[in-house]
């Protein structure tokens, strides 16, 4: 339903880490244009992370200018409130200023809130 830029934190006077943070609702499956957001930086997927109030199975795909970016590990959780990962095996992590990124759904069992975080550093 919505995606924002929440955290900056700096690892060092060169590295830095932000949150770009996605909610999504209800339970509709493919592309979800409610999500969509420009990239404001140069940035690269570290790890992401999935959460909800109640537990929930949810299994996302990551799409930049519109082709799927995630691996076989795509953000996804299985009767849980939490999961995250780093294994970025077979992403294609690397964002550039202005990139459009977005979810698409590929199941969510309930209509609840998940928010999907990824963590880039720039």
């Amino acid at each position: 339903m919505s995606a924002t830029i929440i955290a900056d934190r700096q690892l060092s006077t060169k590295i830095h880490e932000k949150v770009i943070t996605f909610g999504i609702n209800g339970i509709t499956t493919g592309d979800r244009l409610d999500t969509s957001i420009a990239v404001p930086f140069n940035c690269q997927i570290i790890k992401w992370k999935i959460s909800s109030a109640v537990s929930m199975d949810c299994d996302f795909y990551i799409k930049n200018n519109g082709s799927i970016i995630t691996g076989a590990t795509r953000p996804s959780m299985t009767a849980s409130t939490f999961r995250g990962g780093s294994n970025l095996t077979g992403w294609s992590p690397v964002l550039l200023e202005n990139d459009i990124i977005m979810i698409s759904v590929i199941t969510k069992s309930l209509s609840d809130k998940a928010i999907l975080q990824l963590i880039v550093r720039i």
